[in-house]
C-alpha cells in the first residue's frame, strides 16, 4: 500500500512531463524584426515570444538544476528511502526552502496562528529525515507561551496539509522551536549603544531631564509651549492699543454728551 503511494505521484509527473515535452515548440516569429521591450501592436509578437522565453528561463530554474520536476522528484525520494540513509547538506538546504515555501503560508491561515502573531522565520531538516523543525519567531515576553502552546496544537494538521501540498509525499513530524536570534541581536545592540556612549545622563538628574534627548525621557517634563511669532505679537498690541484708544474716546464723547445735556437742563430752569 505505502508502495502505490508513493509511486502514484512520481509516475503523474512523469506523464505531465512527457505531455509537455510532445507538446508543439514557440516558433520565433517571422517578418520584419521589432523590438522585444515595448509591448506596441507592431512588436506584439516579439515582445510574447521574449517574455515567453525569459518565464520559461525562470520558471525552470532553482537550485542550479534547469527542471521544477527535480523538486518532485527530490521531496518524494527523501521519504521513500530507507530510515538508516542520511541526507547531504545540500539536499537538506534544498528541502527545508521548498518546505518553507509552504509551511508559512500554510501556519499563517489558520486563525488560532494569526491572533497569535505567528511569524515563521526560518525550517530545518534533521540529517535522518526524522523531524522537520519549523522555527517561529519568539517575543521575549508572557505571549510566546500562548504561541507555543497554540503551534503545538497545530502541528498534526500543518503535518496533512504540508502533505497535501507536496505531492501527499512523505513529511516528517513537524516540530515547532521558538527562535530569539533576534532578541539576543537587540539586546547585544543596547549592549553595545551603552558601551560606546555611555548611559543616558537624562534619566539621572532634573537638568538632564530638561535638557536630554526626548527618546530616553527619564523624568516627566513640563509641556512646551509654542512659539508664538514676532509679528502676530505686534499685530495684537496695535489691536489691543487700537482698541484702548477707541475705548477712550467712546468715554470721552459720552462725558461730553452729560455735560452738554446737564448744561442745557440749567437753562431751560
Amino acid at each position: 500500500m505505502f508502495l502505490l503511494r508513493s509511486c502514484r505521484p512520481t509516475t503523474i509527473i512523469a506523464q505531465s512531463a512527457s505531455l509537455s515535452s510532445n507538446a508543439p515548440r514557440q516558433l520565433r516569429p517571422r517578418g520584419r524584426r521589432g523590438t522585444t521591450t515595448t509591448a506596441i501592436p507592431s512588436n506584439a509578437a516579439y515582445f510574447a515570444y521574449s517574455q515567453s522565453k525569459v518565464f520559461t528561463r525562470e520558471l525552470m530554474q532553482r537550485f542550479g538544476v534547469d527542471s521544477s520536476l527535480e523538486d518532485a522528484m527530490l521531496v518524494l525520494s527523501s521519504g521513500t528511502k530507507p530510515k538508516t540513509r542520511k541526507l547531504d547538506q545540500k539536499k537538506r538546504k534544498q528541502l527545508a526552502a521548498l518546505y518553507f515555501e509552504h509551511v508559512a503560508g500554510i501556519v499563517c491561515a489558520f486563525p488560532e496562528a494569526a491572533e497569535a502573531s505567528v511569524i515563521i522565520t526560518k525550517v530545518e531538516v534533521s540529517q535522518t529525515f526524522k523531524e522537520l523543525k519549523v522555527y517561529w519567531q519568539a517575543f521575549g515576553d508572557m505571549r510566546d507561551v500562548k504561541a507555543k502552546e497554540t503551534l503545538e496544537a497545530l502541528a498534526p494538521a500543518v503535518r496533512k496539509q504540508l502533505s497535501d501540498a507536496l505531492f501527499h509525499s512523505n513529511v516528517p513530524p513537524v516540530v515547532f522551536a521558538a527562535d530569539r536570534e533576534h532578541l539576543m541581536l537587540t539586546e547585544m545592540n543596547e549592549l553595545f549603544a551603552s558601551a560606546d556612549y555611555g548611559m543616558q545622563y537624562r534619566a539621572l538628574s532634573r537638568t538632564g531631564a530638561v535638557l536630554g534627548s526626548a527618546k530616553d525621557c527619564g523624568a516627566p517634563t513640563e509641556e512646551k509651549v509654542a512659539k508664538i511669532p514676532r509679528f502676530v505679537l505686534a499685530q495684537r498690541e496695535k489691536r489691543a492699543a487700537k482698541l484702548k484708544l477707541l475705548q477712550e474716546i467712546k468715554e470721552k464723547n459720552a462725558k461730553e454728551d452729560a455735560a452738554h445735556a446737564e448744561g442745557g437742563r440749567s437753562e431751560v430752569h
